[in-house]
């Protein structure tokens, strides 16, 4: 299966929207905050909004918890 940027399952993924689970999927990736806001042109701080949300409704402490947990996620359903 090909990874692409924004692909996620899991159940608690779907609390995410869309353009969180996009912000998330280049979080994946490795990508700063900087580089998401150039690459969605949008600006740095509306992705640090996306970033909490994440962290929030995934129940997680900092954003490599919330890659962490997302890889986890998609892991589990790919078994």
């Amino acid at each position: 299966m090909k990874y692409r940027p924004g692909d996620c399952g899991g159940d608690l993924l779907h609390l995410l929207s869309t353009r969180e689970k996009e912000v998330l999927g280049w979080l994946r990736m490795g990508k700063t905050s900087w580089d998401i806001s150039v690459i969605l042109r949008i600006s740095e701080r509306t992705v640090n909004y996306h970033v909490n949300n994440i962290m929030r409704k995934l129940g997680v402490v900092n954003r490599m918890h919330a890659v962490s947990m997302a890889a986890n996620l998609d892991a589990g359903e790919d078994a």
